[in-house]
This record gives structure tokens, C-alpha cells and sequence, in this order.
């Protein structure tokens, strides 16, 4: 054995067998919480071999396993003692810290980086207690105490009471709630009604889950899903209402939706938009129109020659003239 591991195995042998445990060991309750001393078993194979319980110098003192308890007294050397072979329980209040070796122990000692998680996990849990005491234990309806009965029910053959099932609900944290019992009572009543109507049966202490109570969970599942269903059909139909009517309102022109794209400005830049008479402005004369004068024909000969014609025969228009009246 090395120097420092001898060193390493007497720092933990001085301090977890002068708080050795006794035979019996609390776990629970006031005297639970109380408790902090170390079991120490030393073994060279997997088999347990020897609970140790005091040194005296050089010497290691126990009690032997004999296959069913450790009660003959040994005495074993300390160098003969392999500190990797060390196993090492710490019972710390209602907590427990295993350690393997005499390595291991030295470090969990030295540096207390289990204790400190442990005492910030009592923390927390004296504050989720806190504010579960706050709150009231509400009474289930009906068809949740069956289906709590029935998921307790899975997986044991004894029956189900009042106390599983404030433990399946709320866990331990209902025993340090200063109404349990009162919420204990109006359970165990809700369990005996539901046990006259069929849907439970007594079984040892508790109740045990029938027939009928599956089908009033199968039932009420299904009216569930009717009416998800319907939440959700009225639910589109309103948003298919709400659309409808936003259209005809913007159809209408009661209200004025922002360009998403000018197509004007588009028709300007190619040049397309007509060209839009300009308007005058308010107080001053509008322009004089301007018309265009046509352009100047030259007299033909066909022309003169009808005039001459027209002018040389008058009595030939009167005769005419009188025949039309």
C-alpha cells in the first residue's frame, strides 16, 4: 500500500467509524431526519465480507458476514485492508451518499459537494411544500376519480384507496398538507358512492376498477371528442363569416385597401397613359382654344368651268326652281 493511500484510508477510518451507525437505522419520520452516521463494509471480493466499526491503532474491528447476518466478531490488520475495496454509506437525514473506495470518501469529505446538492434539494422541496400547503386539495369529479382508480389500478392485484390516490395525484407532498385528512375523508366517501352505482368493486382494503367504469370513460371520451369537434367546425365557420364580410365591405368601397402595385406609374414610364387636358386654374381666364385653319385648295379648271356654267344659264335654275314648287 502506497503512502498516500494509507493516508487516504486512516483520514477515513478516523472520521466514518467514530460516527458509526447502530444496528437499526431510522428512515423516516422525525428520528429519520435526525440521523447522520456511516455504515462501512469492506470486502475483497463482490461477496459482502465484514462491516467495520471501530480502529484501534493498527486494527480494524467488525463483524463478519456469516451468509445471513454480520454478527461474529473479527479483527483484521490496516495494511491489510485494500482502501479501493472500501464501500462506504452515508445516511445524511432521509438521504443517503454512497461512496466507493477510500479515495472517493476522502473527496466527498474534503470538498462536501454532495451535501451541498442535498441541502439545496431540501431547499426547494421545503418551498414546493410551502406552496402546496397554500393551496386547497380540490375534490375530483366523478369520471377523474375512475380514471385515477384505474391508472392506479395497473400493474397490482390489491385494491386502490383513498391514500394511493392522493399519492397518485399529488405525490408524498399531500402528508405535510395540514388538510389531507379532511380531503382523505370526502375521497373515501366519493370511492363508496361510486362503488354503489357498480362502476368499483371493494377489493382487501381498497377498490378495484369494473366493467361499467370503463364504459362511462369510453363514453365520455367519445362526447368529449363531439364536442372538440363542434368547438372547431363553429370556430372555422365564424373565420369563414368574418372573411366573407371583409370582402364585401373592400367590394363595396367602404373601405380603401393601400395600392399593392401602380400600374399608372408603369403606363407613364412606357408612355401609354393618354394625354389628359390640363385644367386651369382657379381665378385665371382659360386659354383661347385654337382652330386649326384649313389649308388653301386651288381652283381647278373642273371648278371654273362649272361656275361659268352655273353663271351662264339663269333661266335654266328658274325653270328648274318652278318645276320642284
Amino acid at each position: 500500500m502506497q503512502s498516500l493511500e494509507r493516508a487516504a484510508l486512516i483520514f477515513v477510518l478516523n472520521r466514518v467509524l467514530s460516527r458509526a451507525c447502530p444496528s437499526t437505522v431510522h428512515r423516516s419520520g422525525t428520528e429519520g431526519e435526525q440521523v447522520n452516521c456511516f455504515t462501512t463494509t469492506y470486502s475483497e471480493t463482490d461477496d459482502p465480507y465484514m462491516v467495520l466499526l471501530s480502529r484501534t491503532g493498527d486494527q480494524v474491528s467488525g463483524l463478519e458476514f456469516d451468509g445471513q447476518n454480520y454478527k461474529t466478531p473479527k479483527t483484521v490488520p490496516l495494511d491489510a485492508i485494500n482502501p479501493k475495496r472500501l464501500a462506504v454509506t452515508h445516511y445524511y437525514g432521509l438521504d443517503e451518499v454512497a461512496y466507493q473506495g477510500a479515495p472517493d470518501v476522502a473527496m466527498g469529505l474534503v470538498l462536501g459537494w454532495p451535501y451541498g446538492k442535498i441541502r439545496l434539494h431540501r431547499l426547494s422541496g421545503r418551498l414546493r411544500q410551502r406552496l402546496f400547503n397554500t393551496r386547497s386539495l380540490p375534490v375530483r369529479q366523478r369520471l377523474e376519480i375512475l380514471r385515477d382508480v384505474l391508472a392506479a389500478s395497473e400493474g397490482r392485484t390489491d385494491g386502490v384507496g383513498a391514500l394511493d390516490l392522493m399519492s397518485h395525484r399529488h405525490g408524498y407532498q399531500w402528508a405535510g398538507h395540514p388538510d389531507w385528512k379532511a380531503h382523505h375523508d370526502v375521497l373515501e366517501f366519493h370511492l363508496e358512492l361510486l362503488s354503489d352505482s357498480g362502476e368499483l368493486r371493494k377489493a382487501h382494503d381498497g377498490y378495484r376498477p369494473t366493467g361499467l367504469a370503463l364504459k362511462t370513460l369510453e363514453e365520455s371520451e367519445e362526447q368529449d371528442r363531439k364536442h372538440s369537434a363542434n368547438i372547431r367546425v363553429q370556430v372555422l365557420l365564424a373565420l369563414l363569416a368574418v372573411v366573407t364580410s371583409a370582402a364585401a365591405v373592400v367590394q363595396a368601397g367602404l373601405v380603401k385597401l393601400p395600392t399593392v402595385v401602380d400600374w399608372t406609374d408603369n403606363a407613364k414610364k412606357e408612355g401609354l397613359e393618354p394625354a389628359v387636358a390640363a385644367t386651369p386654374e382657379v381665378g385665371k381666364p382659360a386659354p383661347p382654344s385654337r382652330v386649326a385653319t384649313p389649308a388653301a385648295v386651288p381652283p381647278s379648271s373642273t371648278a371654273s368651268s362649272a361656275s361659268a356654267a352655273t353663271a351662264s344659264s339663269p333661266g335654266q335654275r328658274t325653270a328648274s326652281e318652278a318645276t320642284r314648287r
